[in-house]
């Protein structure tokens, strides 16, 4: 009871905080960096960061004294890329929510993220200091529950649990695995308390655009999290995250199957419908002849098939490709001709590529004998355990 008041308390703080930030919309924000151990002339970018109109840049100016100061006027509340660049060096930086008012940040160099940790989203930087902007006091209620599942996540994730070679042991890929699906869970938890729980705001939509793209959130969670946040206030992050809402809904965990129709090499068009729903376990695997990723992954995929198949597996291969010629040249190199290949060579134009709403492939969706999703992660260890689970362990079985 102790803990709920406080929570309950710590959230009308912040919802107070959060309607002072709009009543300050007409004077604009002023942000008063000093950052220490910057030599003078480092220049500072400031940029969007959360996707929802692209990286627009927003003002740059240069440091001096370790000091710097960025002025402009955001329409809402917008999470955004703070980038220092030294001449000669990489740029580093931290990401933060920010509103119209005067906001602080403060900290030291060596406490600033590289880029490659700011673009997959782990962008807060946990020593610098933001202050002044009630949006980033709310953000970082989250950010300090996920950040620790992220750094887990981050450190089992292995190139070979996606791709393994073709005949190695699977046991030890299959237990890591499922260390990372409990992971995920609680990701997606963290991401569903903090929308239910925490006022409506751009930080909710931020986040509901978050959890809705961790693969294998069930379509349950998804329809939960919108009911809540379609009283959210119109905005950038609420438009990005209505439009995620509505691919999420094609993959994730129950969702039923959609009919395209696509053709193969020779041009003979198959429907979806004819294919998924009707008893067996399908694959639908996308990708293309110039994923490196997709086609070392293939030989794992071909044992995984020659085992399975016999016990009810089906796969779909649907290309990116928009060369007949490169599509067809890539089936035979990789011999994955066993299985109905199709495509529109349309590339990402293709309408079911929109609908999906994935940007980069691999992506491998198993359905159920029903037509629901089952996973969106079919690949190396997760195809394993699933495979073992559903047929039994044909691995170590099989001659």
């Amino acid at each position: 009871m102790i803990r709920n008041r406080f929570l309950f308390f710590s959230f009308f703080l912040l919802l107070v905080g959060l309607t002072t930030a709009v009543k300050s919309m007409d004077r604009g924000y002023v942000i008063k960096g000093h950052i220490t151990g910057v030599p003078d002339g480092a220049s500072v970018k400031l940029s969007y960061a959360d996707f929802a109109t692209g990286n627009e840049v927003l003002g740059s100016t240069h440091v001096k004294e370790g000091a710097f100061e960025l002025k402009g006027t955001l329409s809402s509340p917008r999470l955004l890329s703070l980038l220092i660049t030294v001449k000669g060096q990489e740029g580093k930086g931290t990401c933060f929510f920010a509103e119209n008012g005067t906001i602080a940040i403060s900290g030291a160099v060596e406490d600033l993220l590289d880029q490659s940790a700011m673009a997959n989203r782990m962008g807060t930087a946990a020593k610098i200091k933001v202050t002044g902007s009630a949006s980033h006091d709310l953000y970082l209620t989250y950010v300090v529950k996920k950040a620790p599942l992220d750094q887990q996540i981050n450190t089992l994730r292995t190139f070979d649990l996606y791709v393994p070679e073709p005949g190695t042991p699977v046991k030890d890929r299959i237990r890591i695995s499922s260390i990372l699906d409990s992971l995920m869970a609680e990701k997606i938890k963290v991401g569903l308390d903090f929308i239910l729980k925490a006022p409506l705001s751009e930080v909710s939509c931020y986040v509901g655009s978050q959890t809705i793209s961790i693969v294998d959130i069930r379509i349950a969670d998804v329809d939960k999290m919108m009911q809540h946040l379609t009283a959210a206030a119109d905005g950038p992050l609420k438009q990005q995250l209505l439009k995620g809402a509505v691919t999420a809904r094609f993959s994730a965990v129950g969702a039923s199957f959609k009919d395209f129709v696509l053709q193969d090499v020779n041009g003979k068009s198959y429907h979806l419908k004819d294919h998924l729903g009707k008893g067996k376990y399908v694959l639908l695997e996308f990708w293309a002849s110039w994923c490196g990723v997709c086609r070392k992954s293939f030989p794992h995929l071909k044992e995984c098939y020659e085992l399975y198949h016999p016990a009810g597996l089906e796969i779909v291969a649907i290309s990116l490709d928009d060369k007949k010629e490169a599509w067809k040249e890539a089936m035979d190199k990789d011999g994955t001709t066993s299985w109905l290949q199709l495509s529109d060579l349309l590339g990402y134009n293709s309408s079911i590529v929109k609908a999906y709403g994935f940007s980069g492939v691999p992506v491998s969706i198993l359905y159920d004998p029903e037509g629901k999703v089952v996973t969106r992660n079919f690949r190396g260890a997760w195809m394993e355990k699933i495979l073992i689970g559903q047929f039994g362990d044909r691995f170590t079985t099989h001659p």
